[in-house]
């Protein structure tokens, strides 16, 4: 929809590539987004103890040849493997690796009746459930999936790795027995189910040597399967009972916490972490875990001190296992299931990351666990915080006292801000004069509170938070009663090298977190979504650093779209789980945003369900931060065609615009809109015009909403990774998924050594949208992403490349997201004769003076044209100039637009 043609496209590309290139830098491109000097004098900042263990891994014992079983939930029952979700994580899953030339093998399935879900959309590529999985290593060869609404469907990889093309091959019912037969022929394969055969044509599929049954991303319901594997020898094999033989341990090395091993090379391992300590005579003992994940036991001096079948975090008394001076802890992760939960964001490794969050011995007695939770109410020249603590302790005779001090960045002294008689669970409000939390100043204090009677300390407990509001007001959003406008990106977490991505994306070090974290606050980001898909994310060192940093964060706990359960059942059967999460980080200031889903395609009542649970779960424990029940539902009907249901923001109409009254979850105060805008923000290969345009007929509302805040949780397009730093030169991937992008663009795509011209389109779109979404007045504008790395390391949507150099979008948003900044309001980069500039001026402070310059230059950067504006007082945050008309001649020229306060 351009005058231009393609090439015609390609030039003003490259001539916008050389204007770039004269203001950043010719090296622009060719630098890291941040240095390890950096990390390194940030690491000092935000450092923390590090306790050393002794690790080492042991292969996992097995009861049947072959089999691995993945939970407590995976069992062989009478030659039939169970697998039983009871609405658990993590899902349950199995494997079985034959050596042998495989020639057919018939599955018995029943899947329970309580997996059955119909969805308006139907059956997506992306959609998750039960599969079974032949494989070659890691290679998928046949990939079958039993759909919740009874499909048996093929996904078929070939064409398209990442997002599956759907080939039918017959209904399935629930409760009872079915059968399927897999052939393994020649040239490819052969299914045969209900008296029919379907055929599909494979070079590999001699090669399989193992078979995943895949619980699926949501725990719903159980299922059965009794298989039997016919091999080339004429062996027939089910299950064959064997004596476990425990195998050796192999040293590790030492190493500090949070620690894991994961993908292929590791495969079916145990992790097993050990420390001694020392323990006193007639003293209590705590022990905190912040997770065994997937799952994994607690050993104190080789006896079993906890059993842990999920992630969650945990505090446990260990002094009955106690001896008087030294000890051992042990600890055993267990490996986690080789899934692919989002097939179309993954490394071609399956085996995540498993692993142990900080764990942390405290002395003293602790009767429970010690819940300390302290807030702002109230932000003012003396503001007003509460405390609350659930002891857990209520014995007479004994006081309770509160304490509070300046933590960081400069550490003072204890203040008592309270000392009285216990009576019970104890939540106090104080009147106090404290520096507040923001992302400018982010100061901590530490607050610490004790139980004590005339012989000392009974119990105690001291937490680390800061101090600040966040709410919603007239349609935005307020930090410390400030309107604040988030900016940032999402952390997907693919991070290099390439062979350890398995291993980085759910377990990095504290300096990869530092490098993403100071990435975004360098290009003038404020805000982090975590956006760890399939896995979620809980993890305390996150909060900590952007705790210190000044990054705001929407946090999505480890239970991430769990709420999407409801779609079978009637409650949230993971709230507590949730719940408990929350607790675990509940007093990290930069955690402004919880949210339950990531996407979420369905009908209202269900929608309903999912809102009122999820907002109820939340208020239970916190009231203080806003929620995003699901992140981007704003995404059928008006966008796609898919039958999705949902409301309009304020909760009387239905998609269609026809009348439909929502439940109170969705208009519940604290709920802010979110969407992914997909198209209309120049994402997936959309046409220039429709950025323009903006014509999805409920964006408007969404906008100018005088109730609930609006972000755009996701906006992008691609732009092609620099083939030529050191790091592309020895690793690059080049197959994405993505590049027909370009040519729904443009008519074509670009060469691969006109990668640059695709960052420039890139760096535009970005400018234009981000500038477009400041025009529009958006609470929130997140980039999709941060980092690249997902897709088997060809993403090319991140603003940062795999290996963490800047590319032009980068730029784009460190201008786009400056505190002020003077812009065209009309997007147009194609000018006519008689052409108007409109300048908008955004982000001013009222009450100050700015003085405004626009200067045109040519080619070769000579300032032609300029225009000067009076000196004007801001009255308001935002201030639309007189037009201007510039005369020019046909050519490319670059428009500078600079403000200055006086």
């Amino acid at each position: 929809q351009s005058p231009f043609s393609f090439n015609q496209q390609k030039d003003f590309l490259r001539a916008y590539l050389r204007n770039s290139k004269k203001i950043l830098g010719e090296n622009c491109l060719e630098e890291k987004a941040v240095s390890d000097s950096e990390i390194k004098d940030c690491a000092k900042k935000t450092g923390r103890e590090v306790v050393l263990f002794s690790a080492y891994k042991r292969k996992k014992t097995t009861e049947y040849e072959g089999w691995q079983l993945y939970t407590d939930r995976a069992t062989i029952n009478d030659q039939t493997l169970v697998l039983t979700d009871n609405y658990c994580f993590p899902v349950p899953c199995a494997k079985y690796e034959f050596c042998d030339a495989l020639q057919s093998l018939t599955l018995n399935i029943k899947v329970s009746g309580e997996y059955y879900h119909k969805s308006a959309e139907g059956i997506l590529p992306t959609t998750t459930g039960r599969v079974v999985e032949l494989r070659c290593g890691c290679k998928e060869v046949i990939k079958l999936f039993l759909s919740p609404d009874g499909q048996i469907i093929f996904k078929d990889s070939r064409n398209k790795k990442y997002h599956y093309e759907i080939r039918k091959i017959g209904d399935y019912p629930f409760d009872k027995w079915f059968e399927l037969t897999i052939r393994i022929l020649q040239t490819g394969v052969s299914i045969e189910y209900n008296g029919e055969e379907h055929q599909f044509s494979f070079s590999c599929c001699g090669n399989t040597d193992n078979i995943f049954f895949s619980g699926g991303m949501q725990p719903v319901g159980n299922w059965q399967i009794k298989p039997e594997f016919h091999f080339l020898s004429g062996e027939k094999r089910t299950f064959k009972s064997i004596s476990a033989i425990e195998s050796s341990e192999e040293y590790l090395g030492e190493v500090s916490l949070p620690f894991g091993i994961g993908t292929e090379k590791n495969k079916d391992e145990i992790l097993i972490l050990k420390r001694k300590f020392n323990a006193e005579k007639n003293k209590c003992y705590t022990l905190e875990i912040g997770a065994l994940d997937p799952c994994g036991d607690v050993f104190i001096n080789d006896t079993l001190a906890l059993h842990m079948d999920n992630f969650q975090p945990t505090f446990v008394d260990i002094t009955p296992f106690l001896i008087n001076g030294e000890n051992e802890l042990k600890l055993e992760i267990y490996p986690r299931a080789p899934e692919v939960l989002y097939p179309w964001h993954r490394h071609d490794d399956y085996y995540n990351a498993w692993f142990a969050l900080e764990v942390k011995l405290h002395k003293g007695q602790v009767a429970k666990q010690s819940e300390l939770n302290a807030y702002a109410t109230k932000i003012s020249k003396t503001s007003e915080i509460n405390v609350k603590w659930d002891h857990g302790v209520i014995r007479n005779g004994c006081f309770y006292r509160v304490l509070l001090k300046k933590s960081y960045p400069i550490e003072n002294e204890w203040t008592v801000l309270t000392e009285r008689s216990l009576n019970g669970i104890i939540e106090d409000k104080f009147k106090v004069s404290i520096q507040k939390w923001q992302p400018e100043t982010p100061i901590l204090y530490a607050v610490r509170a004790e139980i004590f009677d005339k012989s000392g300390i009974v119990i105690e407990s001291e937490i680390e938070t800061g101090f600040r509001t966040i709410e919603q007001n007239n349609g935005a959003i307020y930090l410390n009663g400030a309107r604040i406008v988030l900016k940032g990106a999402l952390n997907m977490q693919f991070l290099p090298p390439y062979n350890e991505i398995p291993l980085n994306h759910l377990c990095p070090t504290d300096a990869q977190i530092i490098e993403q974290v100071l990435a975004i606050k360098k290009m003038n980001g404020n805000c982090m979504r975590m956006h760890q898909l399939g896995y979620g994310c809980n993890d305390k060192r996150f909060a900590r650093i952007c705790d210190r940093l000044g990054i705001l964060l929407i946090w999505t706990t480890r239970l991430i779209d769990s709420a999407e359960n409801m779609m079978w059942t009637e409650s949230w059967k993971q709230k507590c789980l949730y719940q408990k999460q929350m607790q675990y980080v509940i007093n990290h200031p930069s955690i402004i945003i919880w949210e339950g889903s990531n996407e979420l395609h369905t009908d209202r009542k269900t929608l309903d369900r999912v809102y009122d649970e999820f907002v109820t779960a939340i208020k239970e424990i916190d009231n203080t931060r806003l929620l995003s029940p699901v992140s981007h539902l704003y995404y059928g009907g008006g966008l796609y065609d898919y039958g999705c249901e949902y409301y309009d923001t304020k909760g009387e109409r239905d998609e269609q615009l026809r009348p439909a009254i929502s439940s109170f979850g969705w208009r519940d105060n604290s709920v802010v809109r979110s969407a992914h805008t997909y198209a209309l923000l120049l994402g997936y290969g959309a046409p220039w015009q429709d950025m323009v345009n903006q014509n999805w007929r409920l964006q408007p509302e969404l906008f100018n909403d005088d109730q609930k805040a609006y972000l755009v949780s996701e906006y992008a397009i691609i732009g092609r990774q620099n083939p030529n730093t050191k790091e592309a030169q020895e690793f690059i991937n080049k197959d994405s998924y993505e590049l027909p992008d370009e040519k729904s663009a443009f008519g074509k795509c670009f060469t691969d050594d006109e990668w640059d011209i695709s960052q420039a389109f890139q760096a535009l779109c970005c400018d234009v949208a981000t500038k477009q979404l400041l025009r529009y007045d958006a609470d929130g504008m997140l980039w999709c992403c941060l980092w690249g790395g997902a897709n088997n390391a060809s993403y090319l949507k991140p603003i940062v490349d795999f290996y963490g150099y800047k590319k032009l979008a980068y730029y784009s948003l460190q201008q786009a997201f400056q505190e002020t900044i003077c812009f065209n309001e009309h997007p147009d980069v194609i000018w006519s004769e008689n052409y108007e500039i409109h300048p908008l001026v955004y982000g001013l402070i009222v009450g100050k003076r700015y003085a405004v310059i626009i200067d045109i230059a040519d080619q070769n950067g000579y300032i032609i044209q300029e225009k000067k504006y009076p000196i004007f007082n801001a009255d308001s945050t935002r201030k639309k100039l007189i037009g201007w008309k510039p005369k020019l001649k046909d050519g490319y020229y670059s428009i500078t637009y600079k403000i200055t306060s006086i």
